[in-house]
Order: C-alpha cells, then structure tokens, then sequence
C-alpha cells in the first residue's frame, strides 16, 4: 500500500481515493500511470479492507490482524510472509504465515480473528 497507508476506517478509504483522484486524474493534468496504480491499489482494498481473516494462511492485502492487542492492516502479502503495519504506533512488521511470530522480532505475534 503506498497511497492509502494512514486509511483506518472504510469511509475513510473512500473520501481518500476521491481526493486523490481529484489531485491525480488525467484529465485534471495528472499522470496516467499514477492514476492507474491509485486505482488498482483502491480496487484490492475496497473488497478486503476491514475484514479480520480466519487463520493467517489467507491474509490479503487490506485486511486486519491483531498484534500483541494492537490492530493492525496487512499491507504486503508474499508466498510465506506478510507485512502489518499498526494503527496505534505505526509501526511496520513483518510476520510467518505459518507461525504468526515476527520475523525479526519474536516477542510480537498476529493473530487472525
């Protein structure tokens, strides 16, 4: 996520992709890539933003983990890791899918709903 980072709330995720897209659009002299990237970025976060996922396994970008009772949204999914970033603290993490322990820290843990 590089363009809806500080989005905490769904309605703020939609007040957030008009204000860029009035900022970034073409026709009012943005880039068109730029655009395109904002709204490939709203169109995944949009479906999964907000949900808390059953295990870690299927975590998807935009949805909500709890970390050492701080929550967090997932903003980078790989094959065996994903990446959180905290709404209290700001923070970012990078987490096992299998084990839910931190990669480089071990004292912190996601858990899935």
């Amino acid at each position: 996520m590089t363009y809806f980072t500080d989005v905490k709330e769904k309605k703020d995720l939609k007040s957030k992709y008009r204000r860029l897209s009035l900022i970034n659009h073409p026709d009012k002299g943005g880039k068109l890539d730029k655009m395109q990237a904002i709204n490939e970025e709203y169109n995944i976060l949009k479906c999964t933003f907000g949900i808390f996922p059953k295990d870690l396994k299927n975590v998807m970008v935009g949805n909500f983990i709890n970390v050492n009772k701080s929550i967090c949204v997932v903003t980078k999914v790989e094959d065996k890791l994903f990446i959180a970033k905290s709404f209290s603290t700001n923070r970012v993490a990078m987490f096992d899918k299998d084990t839910g322990y931190g990669v480089f820290n071990f004292k912190i843990r996601a858990y899935a709903n």
